[in-house]
């Protein structure tokens, strides 16, 4: 099975030295929930706020966080979106790797999600 059978793209960052994944999908709205159900392997995952939303991330111990787009993004604030999105991603990162955010950490951060953005558009341009 793969993302495509929800209708979904998906693009995946590896993070070299952490071992680490973050992954990437563009597609409707209307099948995200079922999506997420599938790749953490949880049939009863339910969207906790409905409403439709530029971008989310998914995360869940164990499972390599998920960020959601509904398109590749085009305009200035798509790409705000993916920022925003993946700083998320990158704090599920540093958690896992227990590097807290603080004025001695804040370039690992800021080197992840440069790092994050740059994978995902390149491989979404493809």
């Amino acid at each position: 099975m793969s993302a495509r059978r929800f209708g979904f793209r998906e693009v995946s960052v590896h993070f070299g030295m952490f071992d680490y994944e973050v992954a990437c999908v563009i597609g409707p709205y209307q099948d995200i929930a079922r999506y997420i159900a599938w790749r953490f392997e949880d049939p009863g995952f339910k969207i906790e706020c409905p409403l439709v939303r530029r971008g989310m991330t998914f995360s869940r111990k164990g499972y390599c966080p998920i960020i959601w787009l509904p398109r590749y993004p085009r305009t200035p604030t798509e790409y705000g979106t993916l920022c925003h999105e993946v700083l998320h991603a990158v704090r599920h990162l540093m958690h896992w790797a227990d590097i807290p955010f603080s004025a001695d950490s804040e370039e690992a951060h800021c080197h992840a999600l440069g790092f994050a953005v740059t994978e995902i558009l390149s491989k979404l341009k493809r």
